[in-house]
């Protein structure tokens, strides 16, 4: 067992190296935490005879647990005084002991749902579930609600050890991943028991708050769920009811019916955009080159179209010989354009499209019949210009 399990709120101590070999060193005692449980290992600060070095690792390895350091290494039998980066490790202990209250909270919502894995970086928390459907936000919130009031009542966090064959029915454990007899149990006071190996706080409330900030997709029946603790919780928490209570207003409803008014409003654009679709392939169908120089060019600035509509349809006109496509989607700040030839005309499309792009500000790409980009839509007419002009030449 490590030594920051005894005593995980430790900051500051004094130790001696037992072993350095290239930047790594041993020391004892050692309360850095080298990761476990999904949480992210320690970083911090030794200092030896007014020397400091940066610990930016830690890690077991052979059986002893060794920092990797950035700066001067001391040397075996050498005294360093050490600090944790507390502004680091205390913030991913509460999002760990969050973590846990989550998926015991979870797991009265959504039968049979399982933990997959968890991860616990600076300031990105996320649990991994596997549930065969997308979890239902009343239930997800239900669940928050659970949390929040077990963060609010303060419930104690206890740490124990149980033998791995005699572990208590009520403990969550993957007996696979755990290698020693003894298991590490971490139980929040009448509510969730789990074997872990991370560090926690010894107190719900310390967490302060919690909130579910996304929930995602991870691959077929696995959801990413990402949430937020203290400050950044609360902050989030007042900026999304910003968010709502400003759609309300745009949309002239009531929170009540602001979920049912915005997949209205989806359902819409959705036919809009069907019916768009139409038109612009109608309007596009319809359109006659110019002759130039022994050339069709077709040369168009649509005030309003999906560039991807734009693109199918000058594929198709440049199958025809000896044809020129310049389409251009223009919007109130943005431009899409759109360059193209069929094969049997000799014309350097990538240097004249990037210098279209260039002068409009933005970037493209593409190939040597066809590039496309976007850029500033008052420059639009000058890029139009320069591609005409070299089409002429």
């Amino acid at each position: 067992m490590y030594d920051c399990y005894s005593d995980p709120s430790k900051k500051e101590f004094s130790a001696r190296v037992v072993e350095a070999a290239g930047n790594s060193i041993a020391i004892e005692p050692n309360y850095f935490f080298p990761g476990g449980g999904g949480q992210a290992s320690d970083r911090g600060e030794i200092s030896c005879k007014g020397r400091k070095a940066k610990v930016i690792g830690v890690a077991e390895e052979r059986g002893k647990l060794l920092l990797k350091l950035e700066g001067p290494v001391p040397a075996a039998g050498e005294p360093v005084d050490c600090r944790i980066d507390w502004a680091r490790r205390y913030p991913m202990m509460k999002a760990h002991t969050a973590e846990h209250i989550l998926f015991q909270a979870l797991s009265r919502q959504f039968d049979k749902i399982y933990p997959e894995k968890v991860t616990l970086e600076p300031n990105s928390y996320s649990l991994f579930v596997r549930y065969p459907s997308p979890l239902d936000w009343d239930k997800v919130l239900a669940a928050e609600k659970l949390v929040n009031s077990i963060i609010r009542e303060g419930r104690p966090v206890h740490e124990g050890l149980a033998a791995k064959d005699d572990l208590p029915d009520d403990v969550r454990v993957k007996l696979e991943r755990i290698g020693e007899e003894a298991v590490r149990i971490i139980a929040v006071e009448n509510f969730d028991k789990v074997a872990c190996s991370g560090l926690h706080v010894g107190n719900t409330s310390e967490i302060s708050q919690f909130c579910v900030s996304r929930i995602t997709s991870d691959g077929p029946g696995v959801w990413k769920i990402d949430f937020l603790v203290g400050n950044e919780a609360a902050d989030f928490l007042l900026e999304s009811s910003k968010a709502a209570l400003s759609s309300m207003q745009i949309l002239g409803t009531g929170l009540d019916r602001l979920e049912s008014t915005l997949v209205n409003s989806k359902e819409r654009e959705a036919q809009a955009l069907i019916v768009t679709k139409e038109l612009a392939e109608m309007a596009i169908a319809g359109l006659k080159p110019e002759e130039k120089n022994g050339l069709n060019l077709y040369l168009r600035v649509f005030p309003a179209m999906e560039p991807k509509i734009v693109q199918e349809w000058a594929s198709k006109l440049a199958r025809n010989e000896k044809t020129v496509v310049i389409f251009a989607v223009k919007g109130v700040e943005r431009a899409f354009l759109l360059f193209g030839k069929s094969k049997d005309i000799s014309l350097d499309v990538r240097t004249i499209g990037a210098e279209a792009f260039k002068l409009m500000g933005g970037k493209g790409g593409g190939n040597e019949f066809f590039v496309s980009g976007s850029g500033d839509a008052e420059k639009l007419g000058e890029a139009l210009k320069l591609i005409a002009n070299a089409v002429e030449k």
